[in-house]
């Protein structure tokens, strides 16, 4: 199947006539209208707009769904009475009549009720395209206890992550046979806003996470594979957005304290709560020393402030700032031998003073007008970013008097700016949902450094250090075409350009240097609504990833930009009313297996590679007060320019599942059980050295009280020990003479308890 899809890979040649067919499809003649009907939805409580909320006109069998700011519209209505019904997960459906009359657009605003969630009321034959997946995003985000940006990562379906840096470094994922590092193969946003960072001194796209609160946060929409023409650099395996709710439910303040002298306090507070205008503000405090021999005196500094207004009835602006700051000792990696010979322990360390220390400030405004069909999104971003890591991988083999410690640093301010413009209209008697958007990103990255250092303090050698300016302009162009009520398409077109500038501050017959290079990204998805029981679809279309700018003033041009390919194939079904499922067979090829080594300040070129394999998720409420989800991940990887039996693709995951039982009650008792389970897997091409499995338990409980809350919260639950962070590393410890290959890892969280109590005010 993919060999048939790499038959449109000369794209180039009729992108002309693309280009043509949207301009085309987007500058429709609307045909005649009787009448229109639009309107907002809104919570009940707090007066947010309730995004991707659905919204069906029951008469005619045909729906759409809500954009961030909680607004629809139905064009083209013939003159009569129709009876509309609104959906989201966790509210009451709402129903209510309206009258269209010739030539009038009727307006709405429907205020919809919390409620506990309830499988039966889901109707997945309202939702369209890539929505599917938005489903299972807003039932886990709704029933899964969050308390950190890990929680947050792990409602994706498939994620799994691995922390080895103390909890100060970005996450190490693992995703749709990819090993992404911290998030080379990923894209992660935030309101709109960047995660991750390219061209970074520790990796390409590392994604550090912590800087979000998790409790300022309203929804998480996941996307699997290189599918949406809104994302670009880095969205091969997939993409996530998490977006801050408008205001908060209420004024919280939360306690939490546990073993290893951890402690977390976490409080927000509404200033204003109108329909016209909002404001919050949040803050978040965490210390603990880990579970490490060597104390870890890990401190992290979060604060979080939203403001929006509501400029009259078609126009809204809001703003956002975020202040992060967080440092951190390590006990690193550590190797295998070390522990089975009793030189340390699994929790010690042969060099205890790696660290460091990272700090993150965020600036967003946004503006939003809407009138008749059309939807205008304008964003600009200012992000400014700090970041010093001291790591030490191989101990004494490259220097057995120093030690092999390394510095990595960068100073780094990032602008963003997206614009996005929406439309609907018709062509003959299809319903067409165009778009076109806009970004642009600017890194201006200063004295990006790797050196080689003793005790943090003393630097020994530098090996790189330079200036970096990377530009990224994307532009894109989408449309969704509902033939019929049953069956649609989107079909779109995205490019991508950059610009690449490199100041070698090592090297004066090498200040300045400049590559330029751009990428055509077709995407196709297919949906057909077979029953109200069962929706199929296909999926098929190109990603990239940008590789770091070092690499890319080094490499030949035509590895500056790697490019992926993608087919999807699935249904989602409900079997029964209390059973929401979805099955994907996937594929995903590369051009090449490209990746920057930031602790060694090189390239690994691997060459193309294939990975394929199958998504399982479902979702089962046998009681209204219990829900049981199980997620299931096979997936097959190879490097296909290797020869066999050194054609593996070390660390990617080859099976993983996680799954979890939920109680909700009335009577305020609230309780989780979950479990991560993670197959072992190769940690080299040639499968010689391997990457050990683990099992993980995990419980949550608590108990409500008006407006009081305690929590038990318990990671590993038995006590099991297992590697979160593996890889295959040579290295010599100090009384050794000649160096070791085998597995070095960070050991996982042991039994760990911890106690907390939330007031809401």
């Amino acid at each position: 199947m993919i060999k048939q899809i790499h038959l449109i890979t000369d794209f180039r040649s009729r992108s002309y006539y693309l280009y043509l067919i949207f301009i085309t499809v987007f500058t429709a003649s609307l045909s005649a209208q009787s009448g229109s009907l639009q309107g907002i939805i809104r919570d009940l409580n707090n007066y947010s707009f309730l995004s991707k909320a659905t919204v069906c006109i029951d008469n005619l069998n045909v729906y759409t769904q809500t954009n961030e700011q909680g607004a629809f519209i139905f064009s083209n209505l013939p003159v009569g009475n129709y009876k509309i019904s609104c959906y989201h997960i966790g509210y009451t459906i709402k129903q209510l009549f309206v009258e269209i009359s010739e030539g009038k657009t009727e307006q709405l605003e429907i205020l919809m009720e919390n409620t506990p969630i309830s499988l039966p009321d889901v109707n997945i034959s309202a939702i369209s395209g890539s929505a599917n997946m938005l489903l299972f995003n807003q039932l886990d985000f709704k029933t899964r206890p969050v308390s950190s940006g890990q929680d947050l990562m792990r409602i994706v379906p498939g994620m799994v992550l691995a922390q080895h840096a103390g909890g100060g470094k970005a996450e190490q994922m693992f995703f749709r046979g990819f090993d992404l590092d911290h998030g080379t193969d990923i894209a992660i946003g935030l309101d709109g806003i960047p995660v991750n960072m390219v061209s970074h001194a520790h990796g390409q796209g590392y994604a550090d996470c912590h800087f979000i609160i998790p409790e300022t946060i309203g929804s998480i929409n996941v996307s699997k594979g290189p599918y949406n023409a809104e994302e670009g650099n880095l969205a091969t395996s997939g993409s996530v957005n998490m977006n801050t709710v408008r205001s908060l439910e209420s004024n919280f303040i939360k306690l939490e304290g546990g073993e290893f002298n951890s402690y977390h306090a976490v409080s927000g507070i509404n200033l204003l709560n109108t329909k016209e205008q909002s404001a919050y503000i949040a803050a978040d405090f965490m210390s603990s020393d880990g579970y490490f021999i060597a104390p870890q005196y890990f401190k992290r500094y979060n604060f979080f402030g939203k403001y929006q207004l509501s400029l009259n009835k078609v126009q809204a602006i809001k703003f956002s700032i975020s202040l992060f700051n967080s440092n951190w000792d390590a006990s690193g990696q550590i190797p295998d031998r070390a522990v089975k010979s009793g030189l340390i322990s699994r929790f010690g360390a042969i060099d205890p003073s790696e660290g460091g220390i990272t700090s993150r400030n965020d600036f967003s405004i946004t503006h939003f007008i809407q009138f008749n069909r059309l939807f205008w999104k304008n964003q600009v971003s200012i992000t400014q970013y700090n970041f010093e890591l001291y790591s030490n991988f191989s101990f004494y083999n490259r220097d057995p008097i120093n030690g092999d410690q390394i510095r990595q640093k960068e100073k780094r301010s990032m602008l963003n700016y997206i614009s996005s413009l929406e439309k609907e209209s018709y062509l003959f008697n299809w319903k067409l949902n165009n778009s076109v958007g806009l970004s642009l990103r600017n890194d201006n990255i200063s004295n990006s450094e790797l050196s080689y250092t003793k005790d943090r303090y003393e630097t020994l050698k530098r090996v790189a250090l330079g200036n970096s300016i990377e530009t990224n302009l994307g532009v894109y162009l989408k449309s969704n075409v509902h033939f019929t009520n049953n069956f649609s398409f989107s079909l779109a077109l995205r490019y991508d350009l950059f610009r690449f500038n490199y100041v070698n501050l090592l090297d004066s017959l090498n200040k300045n240097l400049i590559r330029n290079a751009g990428v055509f990204c077709p995407k196709l998805n297919l949906e057909y609504i077979v029953n109200p029981k069962l929706t199929v679809f296909a999926k098929t279309g190109f990603g990239f990833h940008s590789n770091d700018i070092r690499s890319v003033i080094l490499s030949p041009k035509k590895e500056i930009l790697p490019r992926v390919i993608g087919l999807d194939l699935g249904f989602t079904s409900k079997p029964y009313d209390n059973v929401m499922l979805q099955f994907t067979l996937w594929q995903l090829r590369s051009a090449n297996e490209l990746v920057y080594v930031g602790d060694e300040g090189v390239v690994e070129q691997n060459g193309r590679s294939e990975r394929k394999g199958i998504d399982f998720i479902i979702r089962y409420q046998p009681f209204n007060k219990i829900l049981i989800d199980l997620d299931a991940n096979y997936s097959h990887g190879r490097l296909l320019d290797a020869a066999n039996g050194d054609n593996r693709i070390p660390l990617a995951p080859e099976f993983s599942s996680t799954a979890g039982i939920s109680y909700k009650s009335e009577a305020g008792i609230n309780a989780s059980l979950r479990y991560r389970y993670l197959s072992d897997r190769p940690a080299n091409q040639s499968n010689t050295t391997i990457a050990k499995g683990y099992f993980i338990l995990d419980l949550v409980t608590g108990y409500k009280y008006k407006n009081i809350e305690f929590s038990i919260t318990i990671q590993n639950l038995f006590n099991s020990e297992w590697r979160e962070a593996q890889f295959e590393t040579t290295s010599r410890l100090k009384d050794e003479t000649a160096p070791v290959t085998e597995i070095h890892y960070t050991p996982g969280t042991p039994f760990n308890l911890k106690a907390g109590i939330s007031i809401k005010f």
